[in-house]
C-alpha cells in the first residue's frame, strides 16, 4: 500500500478525487477530494455503489473493470455525471488494476467540466496536453519527441527515473536508455504504428544511467501540427516491481508444475523397482539355465523367449520413465502420433499396475491420428488421471479393480475418457475437485495440484478436461483438438 499513499498525497496536491476498491472483498476507500468533486460531506460513509449513483453511464466504468481483469494496461475515459445538487459534470476518469490476487483497484476522478467547456469551444489541443501533463506529471514519466525520436521534453519523474539531467537527455533518442532487452523487430513495430498515426501501448525495459533495468507501462501517441505528425507524445508508468512479482509467480507456477510431474514418477519409484526386478530375475534364470542347456536347443529357444519378453516389459518401463522424467515446459509444440503417445504412456502405466492387481483396459488406439502438442505434459496429464483412478480404487478397498480408457476420434477431436471401478466422487465436492489444492486423499498423500494443473495443461493446448456427471463410474474426460492438415 506505500505506493497508493504515495499516489494518493500526490493527487491530492492536485485536486484529483482517488478511490481504492476490491472485488474481492469489497472493500472501499476515498480521499476527501472525492467528497470535494461531488458535494457530498466528509463524515457521510458511501461504498463504491453509492458513489457509482452520481455516474449514469456507470455500466461504461464497470465494463473498464472487467476489462482490466484480462490486461496490463490502465483504463481511462471522460464521463458524464452529476453532483448531490443534480449539477451536471464531466469526469475524467483513470483506473489501474494494482493487486491481481487481491482485485484491488486505484482510481482517480477529476473534475474536467470547465476543460470540457473550453474543449466544445474549441481550444486548442496544445493547451489541452499542457494541462493533461500539470496533472499526471508527478505520476507519469513525460517525454516529447520530434518526428525522428530526438527528445524535445522530458519532466522531473523521467529524470528521477533514469538518473539523468534534463540536458543530458535533451537532443538525445531514446537509445540513451535502451536496455537490449528487445528486438530490432519490437521498436520497428511501435515505429510502423505510430507513423501510422496510431497510438503504441506496450511494455518497455529500459536501462537508467547507473545501469539498473527498469519496466515501464508506455503509451505513446502521434503530435500534429497542420493535419501532419510533428512528433510525439509518451506517457509511462514504472511497473518494474509489477513485472518482478509476476516473474516469481512464473518461477512458482513452473516450480510447482515440475514438482508435481517429479511426483507423478516418484510415487510410483517402488512399483517399478519391483516391477524391473521381476524380469530382471526371469532374465538371470534364463541364462543360468540356458548356460547348461547348449547341447538341447528347443529347451534354450523357449528360455529365450522368456528373456526377450522380460527384456520387453523393461524397455516399456524405460520408455514411459523417460518420457516423464524429461522437463516440458518451454518445448515448442510439436506434432505427435496418438497411437506413440498414448501407447507408451499406457504401457508404462500397465507396469506400474501390476502389484496392485488392478486391470488396465486400454481401447484400441487409431492409427494415423495427430495432435500437435507437448507430448510430455499431454503424458503427463493421462499419468495423473490414472493414478488418481489407481488410489480411489486401492482406498475403497473395492471388489472390482480395473481402470478402463477408452479413446474416440471424429473430424475435429480427440476425446479420451478414463474411466475406474472405486466409490465415484461425492456431488458435493464435483465442483471443487479442480480447484488448486483441494485433495479427497489423507494429509501427506496428495498435494491437490495434480488436477489444477492439469486443466491449465489442457486449456493451453485449446482443450478441455471435466468430471462427468451422472454416470454409472468415475469418469473424467479429456478433448484435444485433433490435428488435420490443411
Amino acid at each position: 500500500m506505500n505506493k497508493i499513499n504515495l499516489a494518493s498525497k500526490a493527487l491530492d496536491n492536485i485536486n484529483v478525487g482517488w478511490w481504492t476498491y476490491s472485488r474481492c472483498c469489497g472493500d472501499f476507500a476515498c480521499s476527501k477530494a472525492l467528497h470535494d468533486i461531488f458535494n457530498v460531506p466528509y463524515d457521510i460513509k458511501m461504498d463504491f455503489a453509492d458513489w457509482l449513483n452520481f455516474i449514469p453511464e456507470r455500466e461504461k466504468l464497470l465494463e473498464g473493470l472487467s476489462l482490466l481483469d484480462n490486461s496490463d494496461k490502465f483504463f481511462s475515459l471522460e464521463i458524464p455525471a452529476h453532483n448531490s445538487e443534480g449539477k451536471s459534470l464531466w469526469l475524467y476518469c483513470v483506473i489501474e488494476l494494482v493487486d491481481y490476487e487481491q482485485q484491488l483497484y486505484l482510481g482517480t476522478f477529476s473534475d474536467i467540466t470547465k476543460e470540457k467547456q473550453l474543449r466544445l469551444s474549441r481550444i486548442s489541443l496544445m493547451d489541452e496536453q499542457i494541462r493533461y501533463k500539470n496533472t499526471v506529471g508527478k505520476l507519469a514519466i513525460i517525454a516529447e519527441t520530434d518526428v525522428r525520436g530526438t527528445i524535445t521534453f522530458v519532466n522531473e519523474k523521467f529524470c528521477e527515473v533514469t538518473g539523468y539531467e534534463k540536458y543530458e537527455l535533451i537532443g538525445q533518442t531514446h537509445r540513451i536508455v535502451n536496455s537490449g532487452y528487445h528486438s530490432k523487430e519490437f521498436f520497428k513495430e511501435m515505429w510502423s504504428t505510430l507513423l501510422a498515426g496510431k497510438i503504441w501501448q506496450g511494455r518497455i525495459c529500459n536501462t537508467s544511467k547507473n545501469g539498473n533495468r527498469y519496466w515501464v507501462q508506455t503509451n505513446i501517441a502521434p503530435m500534429y501540427q497542420n493535419d501532419k505528425i510533428s512528433g510525439f507524445f509518451a506517457m509511462r508508468i514504472e511497473i518494474t516491481d509489477q513485472v518482478a512479482l509476476e516473474e516469481e509467480i512464473e518461477i512458482e507456477k513452473e516450480r510447482a508444475r515440475f514438482n508435481a510431474q517429479l511426483a507423478s514418477v516418484g510415487e510410483m519409484s517402488a512399483s517399478i523397482a519391483h516391477e524391473i526386478a521381476n524380469p530382471l530375475a526371469i532374465i538371470n534364470g534364463a541364462n543360468n539355465l540356458i548356460t547348461k542347456m547348449v547341447n538341447q536347443p528347443e529347451k534354450v529357444l523357449l528360455h529365450t523367449e522368456s528373456v526377450r519378453n522380460a527384456v520387453s516389459r523393461i524397455q516399456k518401463i524405460i520408455v514411459g520413465l523417460k518420457r516423464l522424467a524429461r522437463k516440458s515446459t518451454g518445448d515448442d509444440f510439436e506434432l505427435v502420433e496418438l497411437e506413440q503417445l498414448v501407447g507408451e504412456t499406457m504401457d508404462f502405466l500397465e507396469e506400474s499396475l501390476r502389484h496392485t492387481h488392478i486391470k488396465l483396459i486400454v481401447d484400441k488406439i487409431p492409427q494415423g491420428v495427430q495432435l500437435m502438442c507437448r507430448d510430455v505434459e499431454i503424458s503427463q496429464v493421462l499419468v495423473n488421471l490414472v493414478r488418481n483412478a489407481r488410489d480411489a480404487i486401492i482406498e475403497s478397498s473395492s471388489k472390482e479393480r480395473w481402470i478402463k480408457v477408452q479413446i474416440v476420434v471424429n473430424d475435429k477431436d480427440i476425446m479420451i475418457s478414463i474411466i475406474d471401478s472405486g466409490p465415484g466422487i461425492p456431488r458435493e465436492i464435483e465442483d471443487k475437485i479442480m480447484e488448486s489444492f483441494f485433495t479427497t486423499k489423507k494429509t501427506g498423500k496428495g498435494t491437490g495440484l495434480g488436477l489444477s494443473l492439469g486443466k491449465k495443461i489442457v486449456e493451453s493446448h485449446n482443450g478441455t478436461i471435466k468430471l462427468m456427471t451422472n454416470t454409472e463410474s468415475t469418469t473424467f474426460q479429456l478433448i484435444l483438438p485433433r490435428y488435420i492438415e490443411a
